[in-house]
């Protein structure tokens, strides 16, 4: 160690060193004869110490905050020594404001270049348009405009023209926000939701179309066979077909596939056929499945036992409620013309 080194105390190299670096600022001066003084805070607003002392101790520290202001750094370094600071920067209250606001697109920002704390701006928007979104907004402390939203400037809807229907506004100009419901003529139905609402020029959601009612599926032998409203079955809706008892719709089954109408007609055609009855096998032979329901279009296999020939049909197939083919025999071998 260096003979000047000797002589120092442990806090004097410190100064000296940091006042070689560069990284000092004093206090307010004339203020401590020990330790040091506040800072002494550059730029404006109303600095506040925490802990807030007259003088600090060395070895200290103190927080500052500015009143309306952006301050720099948020804490003060430690105090060194005759009313020196140890810290990077001074600290600097610098005045809080704004950016520059934004107008809204086809609108107007007044007044022009007013950005400072607490400053208040207002929105607005070329004729014929309208705002949508806040008014007006305040320069606040943490240097944002509040609320932050930009608004936007939008026009006018207009009244669409439905086919088979109406469209009607209890408001004289439809602007942003504006309502309108659809209804369609006796016999129509409209598709998706009846209520819109004006956002951008445009109505919100998708105005949909009046499309015809389907009649009532007049299908014989079922729970539709009667004259039931065409208004109960609009665009899209779907229905089930119950045959009645001793019916089925050719499935084996009395309910049939649903029915979907679509802009005034049925999707399928649905018949619900007559059962056959029971049908009985050949005597000396056997038929592959005489379990009922016979239904429409249900095919009967006959077969003769051993020892027998088949003198007829094969098969017999019901069409609605009647065997197309009688049922056949079973003739002995040794009685058989054919031997």
């Amino acid at each position: 160690m260096s003979v000047l080194g000797s002589k120092l105390s442990p806090i004097t190299i410190v100064l000296i060193s940091v006042l070689l670096s560069g990284q000092l600022f004093v206090g307010v001066t004339g203020q401590c004869d020990t330790g040091c003084s506040p800072p002494d805070i550059e730029g404006g607003g109303t600095p506040s110490f925490s802990p807030d002392e007259d003088c600090y101790d060395t070895g200290s520290s103190v927080n500052v905050t500015c009143s309306g202001y952006l301050f720099g750094i948020t804490e003060v370094g430690v105090c060194i020594s005759a009313g020196y600071w140890d810290a990077q920067f001074p600290p600097t209250c610098e005045e809080s404001s704004c950016p520059v606001p934004t107008a809204p697109q086809n609108g107007l920002v007044s007044p022009v270049n007013h950005n400072s704390l607490y400053d208040e701006i207002v929105y607005s928007c070329d004729d014929g348009l309208f705002l949508d979104g806040p008014g007006m907004a305040v320069c606040i402390g943490t240097g944002q405009w509040s609320p932050t939203t930009i608004p936007t400037c939008s026009g006018n809807c207009t009244i669409p023209v439905i086919t088979n229907g109406e469209a009607t506004s209890s408001d004289d100009v439809l602007q942003e926000g504006s309502q309108m419901t659809i209804s369609c003529s006796e016999g129509y139905t409209l598709t998706g939701v009846t209520d819109f609402r004006c956002h951008n020029e445009e109505w919100n959601p998708d105005v949909g179309e009046c499309l015809a009612n389907c009649p009532s599926p007049d299908i014989a032998n079922s729970d539709f066979a009667t004259n039931q409203s065409e208004t109960d079955h609009g665009d899209f809706i779907i229905v089930t077909v119950t045959c009645d008892d001793g019916f089925t719709s050719g499935t084996g089954d009395n309910v049939s596939e649903p029915l979907t109408c679509g802009n005034g007609s049925w999707d399928v055609d649905v018949y619900c056929y007559s059962n056959c009855p029971l049908i009985s096998a050949p005597d000396d032979g056997y038929a592959n499945s005489l379990v009922e329901p016979f239904y429409h279009g249900r095919i009967v296999a006959f077969n003769c036992s051993l020892g027998f020939t088949l003198v007829g049909d094969s098969s017999s197939t019901c069409d609605d409620g009647n065997w197309l083919n009688a049922v056949p025999e079973c003739i002995g071998l040794e009685s058989s013309p054919f031997f």
